[in-house]
């Protein structure tokens, strides 16, 4: 069953300083942050730990009234060629896995020897580097798990032994080094879920919040536009598109007839410049906007945004329940699929981008799932319910 509040309250009032550990991932260590800074809230000092993340992007400086957090950056452990190379990225994650255990130890000790009033006694790590917790334990320190993303893709984890037993699955990777679980999920939306994790405790929505230079101008521009008529596009700060699928997206777009706001990095179109359709950007431009990067929680929680086309990323699945906004589902990898089953067959609060032989999703399908998404009453109220809920 889920841990109590108060048990976890009782737990934190007795720490002096806690450790946070998060992999080195925005979807990873945006909730973290905003765990550590709700956690510093209640007197407790927090130190942060991740590995170096490129460009700084990921841990820009905290504003001075969280004194109380330290932010500790390890050095990277993986060569430059390997970790910008999509085709090694087990290799990275297998690399980072390893390092960051045999750091923290070093850390904590050192910690601990020349600072007897703030000495850490809880150590919250992000399972994806689970490794710290087995170092908590072993140091004689309290060790709690977060799951980052949702309570369905928990469940499935707590469930690998049962897995492995039935043959389901023949991986013998599980976490079992944890006192306690915190899970970015919220209760009364998984009541049915939670029953099969144990000993977790739901904790969200812990909304992501800053942490990529963000461009605001798309708020003034949002301003202007009537209310409930903007397509919200985005995917997440690693998601890469074809060619070919980005001029889809584009004309799906335009041919929907909506005002849409687009999200576009630098490197979406399979790691290189993006290139739109011969004079697209002429056509849209009384309509659309294309911007690299949006104060994501504003731009959903604002009156003029009608749908949310998302690769379903935990993080972009909470914000959008939260402010109440329906979602075209386009997932990719990992949990993505779940959260998008999540949405469209738990919450029905979504439709699903399908794609088409190969493997291309087209524009009329953009098209026509955009109209057929915001003419659902059904749909739009089972979205508002939930931001009732949550």
């Amino acid at each position: 069953a889920f841990a109590s509040n108060k048990q976890i309250a009782y737990r934190m009032e007795k720490q002096q300083r806690v450790l946070v550990v998060s992999f080195p991932a925005q979807g990873h260590i945006s909730p973290l942050l905003k765990l550590s800074i709700q956690i510093a809230a209640h007197g407790i000092k927090v130190t942060f730990v991740t590995t170096e993340v490129e460009d700084g992007a990921f841990m820009e400086p905290l504003p001075e009234e969280q004194s109380s957090i330290t932010l500790i950056s390890i050095p990277h452990c993986v060569d430059e060629d390997v970790r910008n190379d999509a085709l090694k990225t087990v290799e990275t994650i297998e690399s980072i896995r390893r390092v960051i255990p045999v750091y923290l130890e070093d850390l904590i000790a050192k910690i601990n020897q020349s600072d007897d009033e703030e000495k850490i006694s809880c150590v919250i790590a992000d399972t994806s580097v689970g490794g710290a917790l087995e170092v908590a334990k072993k140091m004689g320190l309290e060790a709690v798990a977060i799951w980052p993303a949702g309570a369905p893709c928990l469940a499935l984890a707590a469930h690998i032994p049962q897995l492995l037993q039935h043959e389901i699955i023949n991986n013998d990777v599980c976490y079992k080094f944890y006192d306690l679980i915190l899970c970015n999920s919220v209760y009364e939306l998984d009541s049915s879920v939670s029953k099969l994790i144990p000993n977790a405790l739901p904790i969200g929505p812990l909304l992501a919040g800053k942490t990529w230079p963000q461009d605001s101008t798309c708020l003034a521009w949002l301003n202007r536009q009537p209310a409930a008529s903007v397509i919200y596009v985005a995917f997440g700060s690693s998601t890469m598109a074809s060619a070919k699928q980005v001029e889809e997206l584009a004309l799906g777009l335009e041919l929907s007839g909506h005002p849409f706001l687009w999200v576009v990095r630098p490197n979406f179109m399979d790691g290189s410049t993006v290139k739109f359709p011969d004079r697209f950007k002429d056509r849209v431009s009384g309509k659309g906007k294309i911007i690299e990067w949006t104060p994501q929680e504003a731009v959903l929680a604002h009156p003029s945004v009608l749908c949310f086309v998302s690769h379903c990323r935990w993080n972009s699945t909470v914000e959008g329940l939260t402010m109440g906004v329906p979602f075209l589902c386009w997932p990719y990898i990992a949990d993505q699929f779940s959260n998008k089953n999540y949405i469209c067959n738990v919450l029905k609060t979504g439709l699903e981008l399908m794609k088409g032989e190969n493997g291309i999703t087209t524009r009329r399908e953009i098209s026509s799932k955009i109209n057929t998404l915001i003419s659902s009453d059904v749909i739009n109220s089972k979205a508002l319910h939930v931001k009732e809920i949550v």
